[in-house]
């Protein structure tokens, strides 16, 4: 009986520990289970668009460019010089994404105490990858994106994080 015992203990005790945000979140998540998570919303307009850049001039096939939040930045941000990334020239764009992907997936959540909650791809095309990583201690969610091609060109890799 006392093997039994046992057993149904440890099963409670996994039972009762918090789930972690996504399945390959730190084992620390567990220290933090009684603070209120922050995911927030998504923007509703993420993925590749038809878009208005800043600079006015339309253009298709174009990852969102940032609101007034500080921790935004996308290619898509051209004329705002406190959120802009210049697009990404890959050696091989034509396995840039797919390696993008394996990058990503390889990625071992809490390095340096970031991402802790870890991450999960959304989804992933050979033009375009979406990836949510949470952070350890309030649960914030950033989206990350890559997309082939767009304003910057053939042979380039936007990105908005």
């Amino acid at each position: 009986m006392h093997g039994v015992t046992q057993c149904c203990a440890a099963v409670f005790a996994a039972a009762a520990l918090p789930a972690l945000a996504f399945d390959n979140g730190v084992s620390d998540m567990a220290l933090y289970a009684g603070v209120a998570k922050k995911p927030g919303t998504p923007p509703p307009d993420l993925g590749l668009r038809d878009r208005t850049l800043p600079s006015s001039r339309s253009a298709t096939g174009v990852l969102r460019a940032c609101d007034a939040a500080p921790n935004c930045f996308s290619t898509a941000a051209e004329g705002d010089e406190a959120h802009v990334l210049p697009a990404w020239r890959p050696p091989n764009p034509d396995t840039a994404l797919a390696e993008l992907l394996d990058v990503v997936k390889s990625y071992a959540p809490g390095q340096s105490g970031i991402d802790g909650g870890g991450f999960r791809v959304v989804r992933s095309t050979p033009t375009y990858v979406y990836v949510e990583f949470e952070s350890l201690r309030n649960g914030f969610v950033d989206d990350v994106e890559f997309a082939l091609g767009g304003p910057a060109g053939p042979g380039t890799v936007q990105v908005r994080v």
